[in-house]
Formats: structure tokens, C-alpha cells, sequence
């Protein structure tokens, strides 16, 4: 079985580049969230580490005065398990949401195809397959055409896709 650590690291490098950039243009201010680790040491020297509290999410900040917080997700495969979004990272979007910040999933498949999808439409999508099982438990890019993320002003302009402030 293939190892799934550090799968997403080219993922997070765009998104490294794409926020530097937002924030050396003035669009937002983005940043990675830190999983906290507890050290483990041996003779005086760190050996290892274990995770104290995992991450909320991967990324927050701020984009036109509003909170924003986003949840990344990658496969090198043309599925992504509903599942996927773990259940501490939902219980946060869902809050986020509803206390007025902007919360999203940013999927990327095989570093080709890559989707900003609102939590909302997450949301929904996971709960109708969760209560009815009318849909398959996977998202694939076809079904997420309309949060495509596409070149921009910058190229993995991933915040393009997000309304501007007053709109819906």
C-alpha cells in the first residue's frame, strides 16, 4: 500500500505561493495553521514528536475584511472520499459558517484539476449522501465544475471564485 504521507505537500507549496502572493498584492492576508506537537525526548535530545492538538483547518485569514478559512484536500486519483474532511475539520467549518466567516474545501486531483468549494455545497452534498444515499460518497471533478479554479490575475487564483464582498 502506498504511504498517503506528504501527499499534499505540492498542493500546499501552490497554496504557499498563491497566499505570499495575495499578500504582497494586498488581496488577503492567508496563512498555513500549525498542528501543535509535544516533543519526545530521550537522553536530553528530541527523537520524535506526537501531536498535542490537531489543526482546525489547514489555512485562515482575512479576504476583504471578512474571516476566511479553508480546508485543503488532494488525491492523485480522480475521486476524493466524501470523508476525506475529518470530522474536527467539519465541526469547525460548519461553525465558522455559521458565525458569518467564509468557509471552504479546496480540492486538487493529480495537481491538474483543482475546485474552491464552499462549505455550503460540501455541506449539503455530504449530508444527502450520509442521510438518503442517493449519490455516491465521492466528489469527482465533473461534479464540481462550477468552483473551478482557474487562472486569474494570479495564476492559481483560488480566491476568484469566492462572491466579492455584497455579493451573494
Amino acid at each position: 500500500m502506498r504511504s498517503k504521507a506528504n501527499l499534499g505537500s505540492p498542493l500546499e507549496e501552490l497554496i504557499s505561493r498563491t497566499c505570499e502572493t495575495y499578500r504582497q498584492e494586498r488581496i488577503a492576508i492567508i496563512e498555513k495553521v500549525p498542528t501543535e506537537f509535544i516533543p519526545i525526548r530521550k537522553d536530553g535530545k528530541i527523537v520524535s514528536a506526537k501531536v498535542e492538538r490537531k489543526a482546525p483547518v489547514d489555512y485562515m485569514g482575512n479576504y476583504q475584511g471578512r474571516a476566511i478559512a479553508f480546508e485543503a484536500k488532494y488525491t492523485d486519483s480522480d475521486r476524493i472520499r466524501l470523508d476525506e474532511v475529518q470530522p474536527h475539520q467539519r465541526e469547525f467549518l460548519y461553525a465558522w459558517h455559521n458565525t458569518g466567516g467564509m468557509a471552504y474545501i479546496l480540492f486538487g486531483f493529480a495537481m491538474k484539476e483543482f475546485f474552491f468549494v464552499p462549505w455550503h455545497f460540501y455541506d449539503a452534498t455530504r449530508t444527502n449522501w450520509k442521510e438518503m444515499r442517493t449519490r455516491p460518497g465521492y466528489f469527482m471533478p465533473e461534479d464540481l465544475r462550477e468552483h473551478k479554479i482557474g487562472a486569474g490575475m494570479i495564476a492559481f487564483d483560488f480566491l476568484a471564485t469566492v462572491p466579492k464582498r455584497g455579493e451573494r
